[in-house]
């Protein structure tokens, strides 16, 4: 079994009764300039670096975080058998097209390069795949389940991290929340 099935096995068994997709909370912590973590273990996530995300895209050139610079990114662990992730992944592609201002790069981890193209013409993704072969690059995240999405601000900074399916109404607050100025103010 590999590293993405076990984690989708105990992630969907912890959250028993739980919805297949569900809207990310629009509510941050006491301090805005802080990220907000949910349904992960936020204690495995180092939200005041800045990440130094490289992968490889299937059929394409690898991608960095740092080509980015500027704009809001959504970065979406999936896998193709993940029933949460294809629940998903029509929302994700309906804000991509309202949305091409952002970018959105998803990640599938653990499975071949032919099953992935299969996914991405199924469902028509029209965004950047990039591979995780080994599940390294999910580990290294702080992922801990399928789906999930990580959410950086224009600077760089996390602004969102998050475990579950998200619709096209919680990406929507996540990215008003990505780009709000009131976040860049001192905490009191």
């Amino acid at each position: 079994m590999t590293i993405g099935r076990r984690r989708f096995l105990h992630a969907t068994t912890a959250a028993l009764g739980a919805a297949c997709v569900l809207p990310a909370p629009a509510v941050a912590g006491p301090d805005k300039s802080e990220p907000h973590v949910h349904g992960l273990n936020g204690s495995k996530l180092n939200v005041h670096t800045k990440y130094n995300l490289k992968l490889r895209i299937l059929d394409g050139p690898d991608w960095h975080l740092e080509s980015a610079r500027g704009s809001v990114v959504f970065f979406n662990f999936f896998a193709t058998w993940c029933p949460p992730c294809r629940a998903e992944t029509p929302h994700l592609i309906a804000f991509a097209s309202a949305h091409p201002e952002v970018t959105i790069v998803a990640v599938d981890v653990q499975e071949a390069d032919d099953k992935v193209r299969e996914y991405r013409k199924q469902f028509g993704v029209p965004y950047p795949i990039g591979m995780d072969e080994s599940g390294g690059f999910f580990e290294n995240c702080g992922a801990q389940g399928f789906p999930t999405t990580f959410i950086f601000r224009p600077d760089g900074r996390l602004s969102c991290a998050y475990f579950g399916g998200g619709n096209r109404a919680a990406f929507e607050e996540e990215l008003r929340y990505a780009l709000d100025p009131s976040r860049d103010a001192a905490p009191s």
